[in-house]
């Protein structure tokens, strides 16, 4: 074969070789100039590495898919069709929340939207939301987060931790209740009967009694048992010992003026040795833990109010919770927090002098909650009033 008809062969070829890409649509028939709002988006055409718009691109018969990106906006996929040399492109800013939290790996929820911290909740648009966050022991942190306008707003929180031990206690971190405050621990349950034994018979142990007494008292009940009405500790006289009333050691001790209140926590600082100091808490701390964050009513039902079965008041006498006086501790549900009866059963004792707090078994439901406050005369117990114990970290044995 001459050269001239080699020649002439191969340039047959390539000809129907460059119609063949043509018609796969391998060769751009053109290029467009890709314009985004905001500008200097990132702009992705197949896995070549992004440009920032305004970027030319070539673009092929059937379009060509590209990627535009955008920090605090949401991405966008679309294609471009060939025909106009320049096209723009408008991202919508994307609306969620960052989530961050101590320590990580929290279960995220809100709505159908699950994750592990940290992590981003997408959400609709501006407006009111609230989404949980779960440890492995049970508690469950509650945040509200209001949106104004689309962006994305980063939320990073703290929340409480079981401790383990006796009492067993929740830790609460100080910056639920404002920047800057001290972390404390609140105890999950009221001080029980048994519990206010111990403390007694340990106190004293050899019922001292000077001077006149009524029958069945001494010097320590005189002094931090002012109540005239049953108490579930009793003075056996003849042992020498205080005693529990059978089928009443898990009641929450009531009868307790704030002085034997605190007595009970500095005596407790002494014999636990794991380097808490124990104290009746600050009325905006026992606010913040029997609200779990928050001001939620209680659900009807949940709580020990004044119900028809308490038959001095009766408030409600549609209501049956099935108590005429005080419940044995934890007896109704806990808050997400893990906290037993924060509401109703027994007011409680708080640091500030004479003020006590969450309503009890004698109450409405009004009363019963973790805005409610009342005062009493410090110096005397009450059937309805009792407390829990608080405390401070100083060498925290449990990290």
């Amino acid at each position: 074969m001459r050269p001239s008809h080699l020649l002439l062969l191969l340039g047959i070829l390539c000809a129907f070789f460059a119609a063949g890409l043509f018609a796969l649509d391998i060769f751009p028939t053109r290029r467009t100039v890709v314009v985004t709002v905001p500008d200097g988006s990132l702009v992705s055409v197949g896995g070549a590495p992004p440009m920032h718009s305004p970027f030319s691109i070539p673009v092929h018969r059937d379009g060509t898919r590209i990627t535009v990106s955008r920090e605090g906006f949401r991405t966008l996929e679309t294609i471009v069709r060939p025909g106009a040399d320049t096209i723009v492109v408008y991202l919508e800013r994307f609306c969620g929340i960052a989530v961050f939290t101590e320590p990580e790996g929290l279960a995220v929820s809100w709505e159908g939207f699950t994750s592990m911290s940290p992590c981003t909740i997408p959400l609709p648009g501006p407006g009111s939301y609230e989404f949980s966050l779960a440890g492995g022991d049970g508690i469950v942190d509650r945040v509200s987060q209001t949106l104004l306008v689309p962006e994305l707003v980063t939320v990073t929180r703290e929340i409480p931790v079981l401790v383990p031990g006796n009492p067993p206690m929740v830790r609460v971190p100080g910056s639920l209740l404002r920047q800057g405050y001290p972390d404390f621990l609140a105890g999950v349950n009221e001080v029980t009967a048994a519990e206010f034994a111990v403390f007694m018979n340990s106190v004293d142990p050899g019922l001292r009694r000077t001077g006149w007494h009524l029958a069945g008292r001494t010097d320590l009940t005189d002094s931090i048992l002012r109540c005239n009405w049953p108490l579930p500790v009793v003075a056996n006289i003849e042992i020498s010992r205080y005693e529990t009333v059978p089928g009443m050691e898990d009641l929450p001790m009531h009868g307790v003026n704030q002085a034997g209140a605190e007595l009970y926590c500095r005596w407790l600082t002494g014999i636990s040795g794991n380097g808490l100091s124990y104290r009746l808490p600050d009325p905006e701390e026992w606010q913040l833990a029997a609200g779990a964050g928050g001001c939620r009513t209680p659900l009807v039902g949940t709580y020990n109010c004044s119900d028809s079965a308490e038959g001095i008041l009766a408030r409600h006498p549609e209501v049956e919770d099935g108590f005429g006086a005080s419940a044995p501790v934890g007896s109704y549900p806990a808050n997400s927090w893990g906290f037993y009866d924060t509401a109703g059963n027994l007011w409680e004792w708080t640091a500030s002098c004479g003020l006590a707090a969450g309503g009890s078994w004698l109450s409405s439901m009004e009363d019963c909650g973790p805005r409610s406050l009342a005062h009493f005369s410090p110096e005397l117990g009450y059937p309805f009033v009792g407390f829990r114990v608080f405390a401070d970290e100083n060498t925290y044995p449990f990290d």
